[in-house]
């Protein structure tokens, strides 16, 4: 009996979004908190140009250092200081939140236990043949059969840029034939604001070899625009990087991911359509007497890129079974969220059991055993679009399938890039969503929401 393993960025944060914290000195706190760092978000109607400003007055008004600024999407800071300086700086009238920064990392999920290999001729050994995430994509039918061996595809997402907010992207990667921007302009960014990133994940360790584990990124833009793999086989894909690959490795912080989100409609090449994929998951308290995560920093970053910017993000719901209502980004009403869905021994297609769902989720997408760009320790050139933690087929019996809602939602994320292939600039969150979810024929019976839809793109005549 074999598990595999999905991996999805899980930060578990301890941090209540309402009520209102402004002027009240409460601080929303972090199970895994970076000590004494916080991200203060001032008033909304806080110009942009004063922010510098405020927080150098307030920093020394309270003591501490700032260690960067936030002016594009949110107007705040992150500073550095000791709790009793943060407690007092938040009952300022011009601080509409302090949140503690928190570090992220990768967690592993235990997935569904399967024999391995599945016997001949059933219709889970059929999906483990093939790159059924693709072959399923595309058909038509909401009945048998659903999976034909083939994937037709009338659009590739060309001229559309897939921001991969994750690990970081092997650019030489045959998957992606020269499409990878590796977008050194995010790493000066980064670097300026004091957020810098360590080694990418191969560099280290010499020519194509990954740290164990850190080639998550490389496997979700493959998914998104592979090759082999990939939905939308003609999109750029950026790699905007926001996890360490080394010391420690498969770390981030709320601080970096929101300076990496800043900076993406800062890109000096990002054109008119853009895509932003989040294979993340963050997890805040359960608590009944809060209301959900709606109002972090992180939230407000995402609803300004969609609203303000018209870059749709794409989130994973999760993968803990629980209503996307406590978890991030996947939470974000203004996100487009994706569950996952599988298929059973017996044919059916059904909420993955480890998904989570309901709240605002927007689409399923197949979640289990997706093949996708190999991330093992080597590249084999001859067999490059292998699963991370690896072999989909029999080739490698004691190697087993990734699975995951961060591997669901790169499947939508190229989805929307080939939608936005074919429509003017500008498309909101309503436009795309409502287009996609017309072209769907199937659903997935979510226990919060009922029926959900099953993401489709037939779009050949």
């Amino acid at each position: 009996m074999r598990t595999a393993r999905s991996f999805v960025f899980s930060l578990l944060l301890l941090l209540p979004a309402l009520p209102t914290f402004a002027g009240t000195g409460r601080i929303l706190r972090a199970v895994k908190p970076v000590a004494n760092q916080y991200i203060v978000v001032l008033n909304a109607a806080t110009p942009a140009d004063a922010v510098a400003s405020i927080a150098t007055r307030l920093t020394h008004a309270h003591g501490g250092r700032i260690v960067t600024t936030y002016t594009v999407l949110f107007r705040g800071f992150c500073v550095a200081m000791p709790d009793a300086a943060a407690t007092a700086l938040a009952r300022d009238p011009e601080v509409a939140s302090i949140e503690e920064d928190a570090y992220g990392q990768l967690a592993t999920t235990q997935t569904m236990p399967v024999t391995y290999p599945p016997p001949s001729g059933t219709p889970m050994a059929a999906s483990l043949a093939s790159f059924w995430h693709l072959d399923r994509l595309d058909q038509a039918s909401s009945t048998a059969p659903r999976l034909n061996g083939s994937y037709a595809y009338c659009t590739t997402g060309s001229g559309v840029r897939a921001y991969i907010v994750d690990t970081g992207v092997l650019p030489t990667h045959p998957e992606f034939g020269g499409r990878v921007d590796t977008a050194p302009d995010l790493a000066n960014y980064l670097n300026a604001a004091g957020l810098g990133l360590g080694p990418q994940c191969w560099t280290s360790a010499g020519g194509s070899q990954f740290y164990a584990l850190a080639g998550h990124g490389t496997g979700v833009a493959s998914i998104v625009g592979g090759a082999t793999a990939g939905v939308a086989k003609g999109v750029t894909i950026v790699d905007a990087r926001a996890v360490e690959c080394s010391s420690p490795v498969n770390q981030t912080t709320t601080s970096r991911i929101n300076k990496v989100l800043e900076w993406i409609p800062q890109d000096p090449n990002r054109g008119t359509k853009s895509v932003v994929n989040m294979s993340l998951s963050y997890i805040y308290t359960m608590d009944p007497a809060y209301g959900g995560t709606g109002q972090t920093s992180m939230a407000q970053a995402v609803t300004t890129l969609v609203d303000t910017y018209h870059i749709p993000v794409v989130a994973a719901a999760g993968n803990e079974n629980l209503n996307v209502f406590w978890y991030i980004p996947g939470d974000i009403a203004r996100a487009i969220t994706v569950a996952g869905s599988y298929i059973d021994s017996t044919g059916v297609e059904a909420k993955w059991p480890y998904s989570n769902w309901g709240n605002t989720t927007a689409f399923y997408a197949p979640a289990q055993y997706i093949e996708s760009a190999s991330t093992l320790q080597y590249i084999d050139p001859s067999r490059p679009w292998r699963s991370q933690y690896p072999e989909c087929t029999s080739d490698y019996p004691d190697d087993t399938c990734v699975s995951g809602t961060s591997f669901a939602a790169p499947i939508v994320t190229g989805v929307v890039a080939r939608y936005l292939e074919t429509h003017a600039p500008g498309a909101t969150r309503e436009q795309i969503v409502s287009a996609l979810q017309a072209n769907a024929k199937a659903y997935i019976v979510d226990p919060g929401l009922g029926n959900v839809p099953l993401i489709n793109m037939a779009d050949c005549p």
